[in-house]
């Protein structure tokens, strides 16, 4: 069901493994993504349930699409183009230096997550502007 009112709800089938992903341990990845979003999120079996704002609702639906085309995506990296966002800050990483910055089974990127309420995905840089154009 779809709302399109400033305040509603929207439902969003998943996959079985990509549930398992989008909630995350203890329902951790649920709470990032509320977080980040500013939307009330829960899951009742393999629908998502999405509650808040129009902004937030869309913001918590592409936010979980990133997470899901994750599942699907072999190398775990996704596309998005930068220069047509507002809530997304590219952050340049060497590739020596993404073994550090994810830290062990992902914890030093989980907490930086936590920390700051947001969500930090490693994208396909092929498709980015160059950092200086940035």
């Amino acid at each position: 069901t779809h709302s399109w009112d400033e305040w509603g709800t929207d439902t969003v089938p998943l996959e079985q493994d990509q549930l398992s992903y989008a909630l995350g341990k203890k329902g951790s990845t649920r709470k990032k993504l509320a977080k980040a979003s500013g939307c009330i999120l829960e899951y009742v079996g393999s629908v998502a349930f999405l509650a808040g704002s129009l902004a937030a609702r869309q913001r918590c639906r592409e936010y979980l699409g990133w997470l899901c085309d994750q599942v699907c995506n072999k190398t775990g990296r996704i596309s998005i183009d930068p220069t047509t966002r507002d809530d997304v800050t590219l952050v340049p990483v060497p590739k020596d230096c993404i073994g550090y910055v994810m830290g062990d089974k992902r914890k030093t990127l989980s907490r930086l997550e936590e920390d700051w309420e947001t969500l930090i995905f490693f994208v396909d840089s092929q498709s980015l502007p160059t950092y200086q154009d940035v």
